[in-house]
């Protein structure tokens, strides 16, 4: 009998030494199931307090120095001074929109430069009662007029300014008047006052060898 229980002994250690499951030793700990959970669990708070602190936090830095810099500028907005320059500044636009819209004033219109002839013809009648010239030989003459082109063209070779390329046309005239000097020079003044923004180049003066009386 003590030979049965012997042996049954035997068997019983064996099966409960078979039955129980291997687990792998990690520095001499073996890792069961409740070991594991701990490490995973500890694995899972390290993994979350990294991606805080190298994503997160320096993401929350950026957002509250942007936040700091908007408010500094809002503050400089509203101080005083600045408000006053921005107030210089809307009234020199105004200004500068005023003066652009002068100049454009001046130039004339396609139309107008169809009359430019009926224009100088005025002007030259003009001078000459003002200045009492009743004999032919006396009076301010325009002894030629003719256009250089048929129709007005878009300026664009910047001979104006470049500021003005593509917004306004041009159209020229080859006169050629005869007169005293005063005569002359009153009828280069009166030019301004044509609507037309008139620009003279290439001016030549003769004198005349015919003897007035």
């Amino acid at each position: 009998m003590t030979s049965a229980d012997n042996f049954a002994s035997e068997e019983i250690e064996e099966l409960e030494t078979t039955s129980q499951p291997e687990y792998p030793v990690v520095f001499g700990i073996p890792i069961t199931p409740r070991v594991g959970g701990f490490l995973f669990g500890g694995l899972g708070i390290f993994v979350a307090g990294y991606l805080y602190v190298t994503q997160v936090q320096p993401a929350q830095q950026k957002y509250g120095e942007l936040r700091q810099q908007q408010e500094q500028k809002q503050a400089q907005i509203n101080q005083p001074s600045t408000q006053k320059e921005l107030k210089q500044i809307e009234a020199q636009l105004q200004q500068a929109q005023t003066r652009q819209k002068q100049v454009l004033d001046l130039l004339s219109s396609e139309q107008s430069l169809d009359t430019i002839l009926v224009d100088f013809n005025s002007l030259i009648a003009e001078i000459n009662a003002a200045l009492g010239a009743t004999q032919e030989q006396n009076k301010l003459e325009l002894v030629n007029f003719q256009p250089l082109s048929s129709e007005a063209t878009t300026v664009q070779d910047g001979s104006l300014g470049s500021a003005v390329n593509g917004k306004v046309k041009r159209k020229s005239f080859e006169l050629e008047m005869k007169g005293t000097f005063r005569q002359i020079k009153l009828m280069m003044n009166s030019i301004e006052r044509l609507q037309p923004l008139l620009i003279v180049r290439n001016f030549q003066t003769e004198i005349s060898k015919e003897q007035v009386v």
